[in-house]
Parts: C-alpha cells; structure tokens; sequence
C-alpha cells in the first residue's frame, strides 16, 4: 500500500496551497498562517512526507494580538474609551475626541465587491495601490504565505481615465465553483485572488504571478492560470502564460500568466492524458481548457 501522510487541514489559523486530504510519499504541502495568526517558526514552511506517513514538520499558527496602547497617537486628541493592554486581531475597539477636539473627515476605505458565487468566501487578506498615472506598477509579493502572489503593470498601460485603484483580495475557495469532472482540472491552490478594477482593460499585457502546488507531477498535471467564468461549461478558462521566458517557477512555486484584464484568477492544474498501453509517458492529447485569447473579460 503506497504510503500517505494526512495534511493538517482542521489545525485553526492554518492555510495550505492544497485541498487534498493526503500526500503521497515525498510530496510536499506549502503551509502559511492566515493574516492575523503569528507563525512558528515561520511561513512559508513546506512539509515533506516521510516514511513513518508523517509530516517532518508542520507549521503552528497562533492568534496575534495587536498593542492597544501603541496604536495610536495621544498627542492628536485621541482617546480611547476602553483601557486595554491588547486587542485580538479582528477585535474592535471604540475610541472618541479628547477634550476640545472634533472628528475630522476620513477617507473611506473601499472594501471588495464580491461575486456573487464567491459571497462564502473567506477574505484572507487584501491589498491596493492608487491608481496609476503612467508609471509602472507593482503589487505584491506580499508578506507572509500570499507573498507568491504578485501583479506588474508596465509603464502606461494603465487604463486611460481609470481612477479606481488597484487591488487584490486573496479568498478562500467556496462550495460552488469547482470544475465538474469532466473538465480534468483540479485546483493546484487552496486560495483564489479577486483583481479589480473589475472590467478595465488595460493598454499594456501585465503579468500576474500566483502561487501553486509544486508536488503536482508534472509529467501527469499541467498548470496555468484559470479565469473564473460561470458561463463557461467548467466555470474556469485557462490564460495564456508568460511568452518570454518560463512561466512556471517550481523553486518558487509560482505560476506567471499574462493578463489584459481583472477578474477572478487562480492556479489549476489540467490532467494530462497517456498515451499507448503502459504507463505516462506526460504526452497531452487535450488543451485543458477554452482560452479566451488576451484574458480579458469582465469577472
């Protein structure tokens, strides 16, 4: 019997680039802390399957607390209403104006507009940039497990009169959107990243990076990046990658694609078909998916 190791997937705080229960022999599970839990030792930690059907290591999140009293500035009039040493992250904490001072204006912060097929979705982590005036653009790589996660726009290929930011938001992957069988593709990321502005199209083709699982056999799997498209018979389109250079980076674990428009993009992988009575032999006999030629689209 071919020897597994079960992935610590129930371990709180823990996020994985897999949604497989087990590993095989050898293989590896990338492990990072989601955004408010402190890493031990440190994330990203990859955890390799050992002939006892153990992980050699497996990363501990632990759930952070944020300094009450250095978060912020007295000498502003601030005043905190409560007395607190610390505030657990995702914890509120309600302050007023100090004697003779008045609440100034504040700018909004824009939260993510969501699918509507991604609304159970767990927003892990989110990230922006002002828009753009000409110059280059780069978001990302982020601290922590997401920072695989990068997008470069060149100079002057940001949309003309965008004003809209530029942001991402990392998601966990909800019931509804896997590909059916038939599609022969599996998600090679527990996590799926939501670009926007939604529907622009830039002048220039950009580049995002995502992070993907790189003990998928690549003699069996083929990886790229999929744009969700529930229109589409299998919800999700592969893009075109990288034309100079190599796409996949397996030292990094990240897969590069180029894009000329935001949506929802993730890392799949298409199994590939074998050909001849015996065993793989890692020659395709189908595309994996219907390219919509410059990635573009509105998500």
């Amino acid at each position: 019997q071919p020897l597994e190791c079960q992935v610590p997937s129930t371990t709180a705080g823990l996020i994985l680039d897999t949604t497989e229960k087990v590993i095989g022999y050898a293989e590896t599970v990338t492990m990072g802390c989601q955004f408010g839990f402190i890493p031990t030792p440190q994330d990203p930690l990859v955890g390799t399957c050992k002939e006892n059907c153990q992980l050699d290591q497996v990363l501990s999140c632990v759930e952070g607390n944020c300094p009450f009293f250095n978060a912020f500035d007295y000498s502003i009039g601030v005043k905190p209403v409560a007395s607190l040493d610390a505030v657990p992250y995702g914890g509120s904490v309600l302050i007023e104006c100090a004697d003779d001072y008045m609440l100034s204006d504040e700018e909004a912060t824009e939260v993510p507009n969501l699918h509507p097929d991604f609304a159970a979705a767990e927003l892990l982590d989110y990230t922006s940039l002002p828009a753009s005036t000409g110059q280059a653009m780069n978001l990302g790589p982020i601290s922590g497990f997401w920072g695989r996660m990068s997008v470069t726009i060149p100079a002057f290929g940001w949309p003309t009169g965008e004003t809209r930011p530029l942001t991402a938001a990392t998601l966990s992957i909800p019931d509804g959107v896997h590909p059916p069988p038939s599609s022969k593709l599996t998600f090679s990321s527990s996590v799926c990243f939501d670009f926007a502005p939604e529907g622009a199209t830039f002048l220039r083709p950009i580049t995002v990076t995502l992070p993907y699982n790189t003990s998928q056999d690549p003699s069996r799997w083929r990886v790229g990046v999929y744009k969700y498209d529930p229109t589409t018979p299998n919800l999700w389109v592969e893009q075109p990658l990288l034309a100079t250079g190599s796409p996949l980076n397996p030292a990094a674990g990240t897969v590069t694609a180029e894009l000329r428009s935001f949506s929802i993009y993730t890392s799949m992988a298409f199994r590939l078909e074998t050909v001849g009575g015996g065993g793989d032999t890692g020659n395709e006999t189908d595309t994996g998916g219907d390219g919509d030629g410059d990635g573009g689209g509105s998500g």
